[in-house]
C-alpha cells in the first residue's frame, strides 16, 4: 500500500493565486467591464460567421467590434453595419498594437537630427538605391516634420 506525503501550503497561497488570476484576468473579479467605444472580440457560431465582413474576423472564429451599450450583464456590440447582443462575460477586450511614434528619432535632439540628416543625405548622393539608407531618411523626415523643422 502506498502513502502519500503530505505539503504545507503557505498561508498567503491562496491569496497569490487570487491576486495572479485577476492579473491575468481569469477571476470573476479581475475581468474588466466593457466600456462604450471598447474594441472588442468574442467567439461567434460558425454557422453566421459568413455574414460577417471579412475585415471583422479573426482565427479561430472570433470576430471583432465596438461596444455601443452595455446594459448590464450583455453588451451591444457593431460589427459591420449591423449591432448584437452579447454577453459580457463572453466579451475580451482588444489590445490597441500600433505604434505611431519612432522612438529612437524621438530621443534625438534637434541639431542631432539635422546632422543625420546631413549624413544621410551624404550616403544616398554615393548609392541613391540602398533601402537601408532611404528608410532611414523616410524616418527622420517624419520626426523632423512631427517637430516642425526644416
Amino acid at each position: 500500500m502506498k502513502t502519500f506525503k503530505e505539503y504545507k501550503v503557505p498561508s498567503n497561497y491562496a491569496a497569490m493565486m487570487a491576486k495572479k488570476r485577476k492579473k491575468a484576468g481569469t477571476s470573476e473579479f479581475g475581468k474588466s467591464d466593457p466600456k462604450v467605444g471598447d474594441a472588442v472580440s468574442f467567439k461567434w457560431p460558425s454557422s453566421i460567421s459568413m455574414s460577417v465582413p471579412q475585415k471583422n474576423r479573426k482565427s479561430g472564429g472570433y470576430v471583432k467590434g465596438i461596444v455601443t451599450k452595455v446594459n448590464g450583464p450583455r453588451a451591444k456590440v457593431k460589427i459591420g453595419n449591423k449591432v448584437y447582443s452579447v454577453s459580457t462575460s463572453e466579451l475580451i477586450k482588444e489590445k490597441n498594437e500600433s505604434v505611431n511614434e519612432d522612438s529612437k528619432m524621438g530621443k534625438q535632439s534637434d541639431s542631432q537630427l539635422k546632422d543625420l540628416m546631413k549624413k544621410m543625405r551624404d550616403l544616398e548622393k554615393k548609392d541613391p538605391k540602398k533601402p537601408s539608407t532611404q528608410h532611414m531618411i523616410k524616418r527622420i523626415e517624419k520626426e523632423m516634420k512631427k517637430r516642425k523643422l526644416t
